[in-house]
């Protein structure tokens, strides 16, 4: 079998705003591949004081947003926090400096429970606008101090009509879920295409989720992910490979 047609036949929809060489490397390998972006980062607050003794980032957008409104440095005195690999891998980039935590599961409800915070302390939350507090009650519920900095917040973009019509004839086989947000947009902020909130459980596609976080969305919205084993694009990628050589095993014997 050769390598470029491994994943011929497979139509993938990425959803988020940048693309990076995912996009190459799935054309490369024989996909058709879709761009739809459905979220869109604007700046949101300014002038905050970057000071505790926990900086927590839940998203390698929010460290990319924070490095721009503070000119690429941390606080030397705080220890800093990162929900998972990616966002610990964008800190390192950014700031050059290694995350001291990482919860057990990549999830902000285990950041929360897990952060070994003491009781006084204080922890500088950097988060997108549009996010939930779940993370800052837990974190209060602890004895934490908690300061909220948004740096960034997400605007949903609708679907275009010839998307829409691909989704609901069939014709997308597998869609890449980035984020929490990624799912929202997609499901919940699609008023022009209602089928998708209110069929979820017969969607003819394959819900991709990079991540636990984004397949807890999915989970909570009815709809089955299938989750990368390591919580990046290429990640995705790899398992889309993994399910098309699976497959064609299965069509063999």
């Amino acid at each position: 079998m050769k390598l470029i047609q491994l994943l011929k036949g497979a139509v993938v929809l990425l959803l988020r705003e940048k693309l990076g060489l995912e996009k190459a490397r799935l054309r490369n390998l024989g996909a058709r591949v879709i761009h739809a972006p459905v979220v869109r980062r604007v700046s949101g607050a300014l002038g905050a004081r970057a000071k505790g003794d926990w900086i927590a980032f839940t998203s390698a957008s929010g460290a990319e947003a924070f490095r721009r409104q503070f000119q690429g440095s941390l606080p030397a005195g705080s220890k800093i926090a990162s929900v998972g690999p990616t966002t610990a891998r964008a800190v390192q980039e950014f700031f050059k400096r290694r995350s001291h935590f990482m919860p057990s599961a990549y999830t902000t409800e285990a950041l929360g429970r897990e952060l070994p915070v003491k009781r006084g302390e204080s922890v500088f939350l950097v988060r997108s606008g549009n996010a939930d507090q779940r993370l800052d009650k837990i974190l209060h519920k602890r004895g934490a101090k908690v300061q909220r900095f948004n740096p960034y917040r997400l605007v949903y973009r609708p679907l275009s009509k010839k998307v829409v019509s691909m989704l609901k004839a069939g014709k997308i086989t597998h869609v890449f879920f980035g984020s929490r947000s990624q799912v929202e947009a997609f499901f919940v902020e699609r008023s022009q295409a209602p089928f998708l909130r209110k069929g979820a459980r017969h969607l003819s596609f394959n819900a991709m989720a990079i991540g636990p976080e984004t397949a807890k969305a999915l989970r909570e919205l009815g709809v089955k992910p299938i989750v990368a084993k390591v919580h990046t694009f290429d990640g995705l990628i790899e398992l889309l490979m993994e399910l098309q050589i699976q497959s064609k095993r299965q069509k063999l014997s």
